[in-house]
């Protein structure tokens, strides 16, 4: 577990909080369409979860496509951004999923894995976007989950007994 201390949380809460609020502001004004990234990664039966400095929920990390950037750019990117941890053999997609909660059109592929390396297996926080990170037993997920990030780990473990969901990209 990596708890974002010091500076770092203070600059998170004090720009990015009032940030996401213009961004919602923006969305509900021009609805615009989104497409972003998202990853879920376990290890040992426990999966990595990040809670951002502008939101109160525990996320699967990812995040959005830049300008430009290919969905595995933007995998990759966001991975070592997050995590720290760069992805060497490609996830397997478990699914693509649409969400209009914030007044715009965003697209998420979700993409699932059991097999990354990072440094010495730990989570290291180098973004002040990221509040916390670290691996929860599958079994004792935190109360503050995001309802979407829990369905999203409920479909991986039913694929994983299935085969059903998980594709190569």
């Amino acid at each position: 577990m990596k708890v974002n201390t010091g500076l770092n949380q203070f600059l998170g809460a004090l720009l990015l909080k009032p940030a996401n609020f213009f961004r919602k502001a923006y969305w509900k004004v021009f609805s615009p369409s989104t497409f972003g990234v998202r990853l879920l990664y376990l290890r040992n039966n426990k999966v990595a979860l990040v809670k951002h400095s502008y939101i109160d929920q525990w996320y699967l990390p990812g995040g959005q496509l830049k300008k430009g950037e290919t969905i595995e750019e933007a995998l990759k990117r966001e991975i070592k951004e997050e995590l720290d941890i760069d992805i060497l053999k490609k996830p397997m997609i478990l699914g693509i999923y649409f969400n209009s909660k914030e007044n715009k059109k965003d697209h998420i592929i979700v993409f699932a894995t059991e097999d990354l390396r990072n440094n010495d297996n730990k989570i290291v926080i180098k973004n002040i976007e990221i509040k916390e990170a670290k691996f929860f037993n599958l079994g004792d997920l935190p109360k503050d989950i995001s309802p979407g990030t829990k369905r999203r780990i409920g479909e991986f473990l039913e694929s994983k007994s299935s085969k059903r969901y998980l594709r190569e990209w």
